[in-house]
């Protein structure tokens, strides 16, 4: 876990340097609850940004897998804001575009199942890449909430796996298609 923070931030600060983004630049945090149809389920992420006065934002995070109880994989996006605050004052609600990546590998000790799912025991790995449309509610100038929702392909699946490499014990499973759902908050410093 703390290897996954400090290269979230190692990985920030260097992005930042490569960006040689001008002195109003802002960074933040933000945690999200989402939900996707790759068959993982809902999780939860934790990611910090940089922000600058165009109006475009990039982030790293990390992902914690709700079902499974345990660190999940890591998530970035970059953000696009329709309409800048910086630019047209003090606005409510701003609309913006947003890509997502989630890399996931899970590891399942032994079998798990419910009425809803089953997922057999082994190493699952994905990469899911998601488009959408978000609207971020700012409550005051440093707390706000995001909405957003979106469509992409996901490159592996818990609830469809390939059979399991039989050196490796990893599973890719199969792709697809499907939706992701996202409301988050956070606080810009």
């Amino acid at each position: 876990m703390k290897k996954a923070i400090l290269i979230s931030i190692l990985t920030l600060m260097i992005t930042n340097t490569a960006y040689n983004l001008e002195p109003g630049v802002r960074y933040g945090i933000e945690t999200n609850q989402f939900f996707i149809q790759s068959g993982f389920g809902p999780g939860t992420e934790l990611k910090i940004y940089v922000h600058d006065n165009a109006g475009k934002r990039l982030s790293v995070g990390m992902y914690y897998d709700n079902r499974m109880n345990s660190f999940g994989g890591f998530t970035s996006s970059f953000m696009k804001l329709f309409r800048n605050t910086e630019r047209s004052g003090s606005l409510i609600m701003e609309p913006y575009a947003v890509y997502n990546f989630i890399y996931r590998k899970t590891i399942v000790s032994e079998t798990t199942s419910s009425e809803t799912f089953r997922i057999a025991a082994g190493k699952y790995k994905s990469m899911e890449h998601y488009i959408g449309l978000g609207l971020k509610t700012n409550f005051t100038r440093h707390i706000y909430l995001t909405t957003e929702i979106g469509y992409g392909l996901y490159l592996g699946s818990i609830m469809k796996p390939s059979a399991p490499d039989p050196v490796l014990n990893e599973s890719y499973g199969t792709n697809g298609t499907g939706g992701l759902t996202k409301i988050g908050l956070g606080f810009i410093i």
